[in-house]
């Protein structure tokens, strides 16, 4: 239980006051009887101001002799629905940036006097804006590195330029294989978002799969060209 204690302390996490004081009995008399609050939320300063967590609510019993609970946001009280708040993703592309792990090492050192949330918080922001500058209008940097390619290689004396050549090849490949990451992770974002559930999306896929592992024809021993009977 102290480790417990520690840990909550270390992450800056805090109890959401309930608005009861129990959320299940034994339904006993007397001295055998036992009322307690078994659930709770744990959550940090960060959580509670960006999604505006007021308190928790014990509801009713529903075929159950326990009560669940459920956050109490600003806007539930206000009538309205909570918007705004976008949730951090690490993007896997980051890692082919030159400066990448370099920066983000320095940041996690430099935030090293804080608890570890906030320096969780910290390095968030340092990357948000990090990528924004790294990796600002990709498709424009890719085309733009492309036209500077063919200049160089259309010079007559570009044997001059090999280092400048080979410097701005290598930016190239990682913009491209920076671009190759995102979409095959924003593509599997996709799928567990819309691949198991029975829709248009998963047939489109199952289509084509088939469609691609599909033999039309074959060849026999004498090199002739054979269909395939459905």
């Amino acid at each position: 239980m102290e480790k417990f204690r520690t840990v909550l302390d270390d992450c800056g996490l805090k109890n959401v006051k309930a608005d009861a004081d129990f959320s299940q009995t034994n339904h006993r008399k007397g001295e055998a009887a036992v009322w307690e609050l078994l659930d709770h939320f744990l959550i940090n300063e960060q959580w509670a101001l960006s999604l505006g967590i007021t308190g928790s609510q014990v509801l009713d019993y529903y075929d159950s002799d326990h009560r669940a609970i459920q956050l109490t946001l600003v806007d539930q009280e206000m009538g309205g629905s909570k918007g705004g708040y976008k949730r951090f993703y690490f993007e896997h592309k980051w890692m082919v940036a030159n400066n990448f792990t370099i920066n983000f090492l320095m940041e996690w050192r430099f935030s090293g006097g804080l608890p570890i949330h906030k320096r969780l918080e910290w390095c968030q922001e340092y990357l948000k804006k990090w990528k924004n500058l790294e990796f600002d209008n990709p498709t424009k940097k890719i085309e733009e590195l492309r036209k500077k390619r063919v200049k160089l290689l259309n010079v007559g004396a570009y044997k001059n330029t090999s280092t400048d050549l080979v410097l701005l090849e290598a930016n190239l490949e990682r913009m491209l294989e920076a671009e190759v990451l995102h979409w095959k992770q924003q593509s599997r974002a996709n799928w567990l978002d819309f691949g198991d559930r029975n829709t248009t999306y998963f047939h489109t896929f199952a289509s084509a799969w088939k469609k691609k592992n599909t033999i039309l024809t074959l060849l026999d021993q004498h090199g002739k060209c054979r269909k395939m009977i459905r």
